[in-house]
């Protein structure tokens, strides 16, 4: 029921790759869970077409013979389907075994328990079983959403409480590996990717500390368009500060700030362009340099955001049409899924538009089809001239 939906009885077993049609396999999914009762036959035709849809009894008994068919690769000396009174269920004299009842009842155990060894344990079985949503090819049918809340529920449950055992063990491995767990089932969770950050620090794993923090803001650029939330960023940063626990010699200090790029604009997150905006702000104030801000926005043809896939290509080409085209002075990072935000030194808005013309060019040049447009907003900072 969880992940890739299969039948099996004595080493054989069918599967959705193997069905020949999703009618059939539809009404299997729909008898499991509805085991115990009877279906009658203007409920599965409803299932099947929608209330008010004009189909057979015939129709149906066409789809109930296909699903037998595919049954019938298992061998199960027995009918599995069978007709009461004009209604359909699975026989109730099979002894069937469920991966839902057989997770449902880990949980349980895991939630009952005292023993932090067995809570771990049960956590780590739980694993195994719940490999992703709950009948995920139906995931949106109303009969499917409250069983699918609430599996999904326990598994964020059971893995709270193996971390918890774990933690108390003194077990950081078997931390992170129930924490990656969770986050394969849910990246957004921010609680299991704050204890899987300050796992790596525990252990001094400074890398790790840092490749995850940027998978977290992947995840969120890509699946919300904005940065991880501030919690999130301060716990990043404050675990950077403390790993720093020596005093560091001046040249040690020198090598880890040096930037060997000779050309091309500088890419960065955006806390650090924000910090460097707020450096130029402060700048300005007693200066009569130019600094301009432009968005830069990637959309289609009909001025829409593109599809997620071409998207998420065609930024990755605008940040190196970006990066190339500018001078080494200049800096820029993604706003949004589909958004730069990029920080002209020097340039007044009188002489942007030669930049932007370079820019559109050698866009035009490496353009994703369906994200061909960008278009820009300007915003010239205020130096010193514009404050008096």
């Amino acid at each position: 029921m969880f992940g890739e939906f299969s039948v099996s009885y004595n080493g054989r077993f069918v599967n959705e790759h193997t069905r020949r049609s999703v009618k059939a396999w539809l009404i299997l999914e729909y008898m499991i869970v509805f085991r115990g009762r009877d279906l009658p036959q203007e409920e599965l035709i409803e299932l099947l077409w929608g209330k008010g849809k004009d189909a057979s009894f015939g129709a149906l008994k066409t789809q109930i013979h296909r699903l037998r068919a595919e049954l019938d690769k298992l061998l199960y000396p027995g009918e599995i389907i069978v007709n009461t009174h004009g209604s359909y269920a699975l026989n109730r004299h099979i002894d069937c075994v469920i991966d839902a009842d057989e997770f449902e009842n880990i949980c349980k155990k895991a939630f009952d328990s005292k023993d932090d060894d067995e809570r771990l344990l049960l956590a780590k079985q739980a694993t195994t079983i719940y490999r992703g949503g709950y009948l995920p090819h139906f995931s949106n049918e109303t009969w499917v959403v409250p069983s699918n809340s609430y599996y999904k529920s326990l598994y964020e449950k059971i893995m709270v409480v193996g971390i918890d055992a774990a933690s108390k063990l003194g077990l950081p491995l078997e931390v992170a590996l129930l924490c990656e767990k969770a986050l394969d089932i849910d990246p957004l969770n921010i609680d299991f990717h704050k204890t899987l950050l300050a796992t790596y620090s525990n252990r001094g794993n400074l890398d790790k500390v840092t490749s995850h923090y940027h998978f977290i803001e992947e995840i969120f650029a890509s699946k919300r368009g904005t940065l991880p939330p501030e919690d999130i960023r301060l716990l990043y940063g404050a675990l950077s500060s403390e790993s720093k626990t020596e005093a560091a010699d001046f040249s040690t200090v020198m090598r880890t700030l040096n930037d060997d790029a000779t050309s091309g604009a500088y890419c960065c997150s955006l806390d650090v362009f924000k910090s460097i905006v707020r450096v130029e702000q402060r700048q300005l104030k007693r200066s009569k340099r130019k600094v301009s801000l432009f968005l830069l926005t990637l959309t289609d043809l009909y001025g829409q955001q593109p599809d997620k896939l071409i998207l998420r290509k065609a930024m990755e080409r605008f940040s190196e049409v970006i990066r190339c085209s500018l001078r080494i002075s200049d800096s820029f990072s993604m706003y949004s899924t589909s958004q730069y935000i990029v920080m002209l030194h020097d340039v007044s808005s009188e002489n942007c538009a030669p930049i932007l013309e370079r820019l559109r060019k050698r866009y035009s040049i490496a353009t994703v089809r369906g994200a061909e447009i960008f278009r820009y907003d300007l915003h010239v900072l205020p130096n010193a001239d514009d404050i008096s």
